[in-house]
């Protein structure tokens, strides 16, 4: 850690580090706050990133930024760059920004709205096109052999532990259903094919925002910033922000508040978003990284996630039409 700290003092124009402290908060990153003399500055860890990458992604931060999104840009080094490598692993240096962070439970149909035309002023910026020197940030679908075959992996794993908790036979009866998911649902999702119309933020949930009552200030975690439906992003953001708990009444009228919102800024076409809530129901079960993350490098903090995506499997699996009917009645 002495040699990280060295290095950064050595590389950016600040005050020599006094001291330094881990980030509690956030589930895949290891991140920290570094203190100075006089100031404070926000140290981020890229995990499995490589320097191309994360290039890529300050550039499109910058160009957010520079199209009025409210985007929290890395400190610059001495030679120009926004990132430095130590130890194989990427790092950039923010300045330290506060404001609220409304918790899930805690959002309030202003905050909702708000958030909404926050997202759909994201995806204005590239209303017009998408600027040449970011279209190679298109993500590529894994295929059905590669998916089944890590699910089968994380299944083995799970049986063979000697002295399973109830916590992993619950586990394990989810990544049986995602198998089972998977097999059924492959055709449909292969065949679905959603619109490449927007750069977009790939994380945006009401808590990786900052409020200054019901204003934002402060657009945070650009780490999974790609070319992909906004649709799409509608549809994950208003199930991290409104569906991580239950499916309640009063969150479906949020959520509905949330899309009226960004659809009066940005309208969108109702059927793209109908598949975008389905693609997003398979993504649900097409993927096992978190279990992955959980019983391979032991990483805890996921522990939330795995719960979540039962409930959400559970619920979508019987109610995932009349959801989508409910939701989209908000005119």
């Amino acid at each position: 850690m002495q040699q990280l700290l060295e290095q950064i003092t050595q590389n950016y124009k600040i005050e020599p580090i006094q001291s330094i402290e881990p980030v509690q908060v956030g589930i895949m990153a290891v991140n920290h706050i570094l203190h100075t003399a006089n100031h404070k500055y926000f140290l981020k860890s890229y995990r499995h990133a490589t320097p191309e990458a994360i290039s890529k992604v300050h550039q499109v931060m910058n160009y957010f930024s520079e199209n009025g999104v409210a985007a929290v840009l890395p400190i610059k080094l001495k030679t120009g760059q926004t990132y430095f490598v130590h130890e194989n692993v990427v790092n950039a240096v923010f300045p330290f920004v506060t404001g609220q962070v409304i918790k899930r439970e805690t959002l309030n149909l202003d905050q909702a709205k708000v958030l909404g035309e926050s997202l759909a002023n994201i995806h204005l910026t590239t209303k017009d096109g998408i600027p040449t020197k970011f279209k190679d940030l298109v993500k590529i679908k894994k295929s059905q052999e590669t998916r089944a075959q890590n699910n089968q992996n994380i299944q083995k794993i799970i049986v063979d532990i000697p002295n399973r908790t109830e916590f992993d036979n619950h586990m394990l009866e989810l990544v049986k259903l995602k198998a089972k998911l998977l097999e059924q649902h492959w055709d449909t999702y292969s065949k679905m094919e959603l619109p490449n119309n927007a750069l977009i933020h790939g994380d945006f949930h009401c808590e990786n925002v900052m409020f200054d009552e019901n204003k934002i200030t402060h657009i945070l975690d650009f780490d999974n910033t790609r070319i992909d439906s906004r649709e799409w992003e509608l549809a994950r953001s208003m199930f991290l922000t409104f569906f991580e708990s239950s499916f309640a009444d009063h969150h479906i009228e949020s959520a509905k508040y949330y899309i009226k919102a960004y659809a009066s800024l940005y309208p969108f076409n109702f059927e793209d978003f109908s598949n975008a809530i389905k693609f997003y129901f398979f993504g649900l079960f097409r993927t096992v990284w978190a279990e992955e993350d959980y019983y391979k490098n032991n990483n805890y903090k996921v522990k939330p996630i795995l719960s979540t995506w039962y409930l959400k499997l559970e619920y979508l699996n019987t109610n995932l039409e009349s959801f989508i009917s409910n939701l989209i009645n908000f005119a």
